[in-house]
């Protein structure tokens, strides 16, 4: 006697062999993609269960520009060149007696490339400073460090804020400065910078000027120290005028010449320095010339 179920289960597989509805679809790995830097090299490997060569194609949705999916190997790659999140489906299809097709959606982050500009401006010695370091993309929190800070100033790791008071000058000595972001793939930047600790502004050291006489040679020189020289030194910018007959050398600030007329004269005197921006300092004086 012929088994009835024997014979239905057999016709039933031999007509699910010619259904590609009666194959089970190609499982597609990974689950999740790696996220990727914008600028970088991306590289990832698609895989699936299939027992032949298989084909893969991206069938909706897109993938970030400058990637690409090689359709016989299942590899992604490419620098993608914009960030952001990009969501889509790839599809996989075997070759084989029995044809097999599988689908998988992904969402693919490129996260922006991170940049830093390391430029800090000039700080001057004995004066509050605070600078803070340029950065955009990547993820936060940033972690900073620095290496080579003046004595006096100090580094926010988290903040990559310099400050303090720096306690030397100098003419400008380099930095290293490192930036780590809090990203998956992690992005890590280092600079050289360089920090200038300039000397204190420009200041008139002459307290008081000596008297002269009427009709006889005088001569007294202005002192300046710190600032940047060389000094450029000017009348003003108060009221006030030289005794006639002096006048006042903007290189060197020596008052000189021959005095005409006796009084007492009131005047400012200003000395600039080379710095830029530039400093200056201004004293009024008092000059007595004897009959």
């Amino acid at each position: 006697m012929v088994n009835v179920r024997l014979v239905a289960k057999y016709t039933s597989s031999l007509f699910c062999f010619w259904i590609a509805g009666c194959v089970p679809p190609l499982t597609l790995l990974p689950e999740e993609l790696p996220s990727g830097i914008e600028n970088a090299p991306y590289s990832q490997t698609l895989t699936s269960d299939a027992q032949a060569s298989d084909q893969w194609e991206v069938t909706s949705g897109s993938l970030p520009p400058g990637l690409s999916l090689d359709t016989a190997t299942g590899v992604l790659e490419g620098i993608p060149t914009t960030a952001g999140t990009y969501e889509f489906t790839v599809t996989a299809t075997e070759f084989s007696l029995i044809p097999r097709t599988g689908q998988r959606g992904y969402l693919l982050t490129i996260i922006p490339e991170l940049t830093l500009d390391a430029t800090l401006t000039a700080a001057r010695v004995n004066e509050a400073y605070t600078d803070t370091f340029a950065v955009t993309g990547g993820v936060e929190p940033y972690t900073f460090t620095v290496v080579g800070l003046p004595a006096g100033l100090s580094l926010d790791e988290t903040a990559g804020t310099v400050s303090g008071t720096p306690l030397t000058a100098n003419a400008g000595i380099q930095l290293q400065v490192t930036l780590v972001d809090s990203g998956t793939p992690q992005q890590t930047v280092t600079q050289a910078s360089f920090l200038a600790v300039k000397p204190p502004p420009v200041a008139i050291t002459t307290t008081a000027l000596a008297d002269g006489a009427i009709n006889q040679v005088y001569s007294d020189p202005l002192e300046a120290n710190d600032g940047t020289t060389p000094y450029t030194w000017s009348l003003g910018p108060a009221v006030g005028s030289l005794p006639p007959g002096l006048r006042l050398d903007v290189d060197t600030g020596e008052i000189s010449g021959t005095p005409t007329q006796a009084g007492t004269f009131q005047f400012t005197i200003t000395v600039t320095d080379a710095d830029s921006p530039e400093t200056s300092d201004s004293v009024q004086f008092t000059l007595k010339i004897q009959p």
